[in-house]
């Protein structure tokens, strides 16, 4: 588990490097996944799915929402529809499609 979100490069790629699985939005620690052929979960949020290709290794989990795809770093919306490409993702989501990708057998285990 990453305690410090400003960890070195080193650091965080270590982290992916013994993860069983990485969580991640479209950022930083999903490519340093990505180089090492690790699995992952990731949550788009704002990223338009068609921009970002998804590997065997990969899931990418999102929610339509009438904003989006808005690619924004900050989100404009206030009240309940601010962030809503993120806040209604829903946790069981994430385990679920978690289990299903490590379930997959061309995701060989550590």
């Amino acid at each position: 588990v990453l305690r410090d979100p400003l960890a070195p490069l080193a650091e965080l790629l270590a982290h992916c490097a013994e993860a069983r699985v990485v969580w991640s939005g479209d950022t930083g620690p999903r490519h340093l996944a990505r180089a090492l052929r690790r699995p992952a979960v990731i949550v788009a949020g704002p990223t338009d799915p068609r921009h970002c290709a998804v590997t065997a290794e990969e899931r990418l989990v999102r929610v339509r929402v009438a904003c989006g795809p808005c690619h924004l770093e900050r989100c404009p919306l206030s009240g309940a529809e601010e962030l809503a490409c993120m806040k209604r993702i829903e946790p069981e989501r994430l385990a679920q499609e978690t289990l299903e990708l490590l379930a997959e057998p061309s995701i060989l285990p550590r």
